[in-house]
């Protein structure tokens, strides 16, 4: 995934902590732009990871669901 698309599945830009669900201003404290730019190759790591875990535990719901309805 590009950044763009994790941003879009994400709803917003992941923290610097690779947090796809809030930003932590600790994060950010004390750091400079430059330390931050480069943070967020790690973050979108992270996030791009978060992710996939993210959609296959959708997948595992929506079979176990569809399996339920089955029998």
């Amino acid at each position: 995934m590009t950044r763009s698309e994790v941003d879009r599945a994400c709803g917003q830009t992941p923290c610097l902590c690779g947090d796809i669900e809030t930003w932590h201003p600790e994060c950010y404290a004390g750091k400079t732009k430059t330390e931050i730019s480069d943070g967020y190759n790690e973050a979108y790591s992270i996030a791009r990871r978060k992710l996939r875990i993210r959609a296959a535990e959708a997948t595992t719901l929506l079979i176990k669901s569809a399996n339920a309805q089955h029998y």
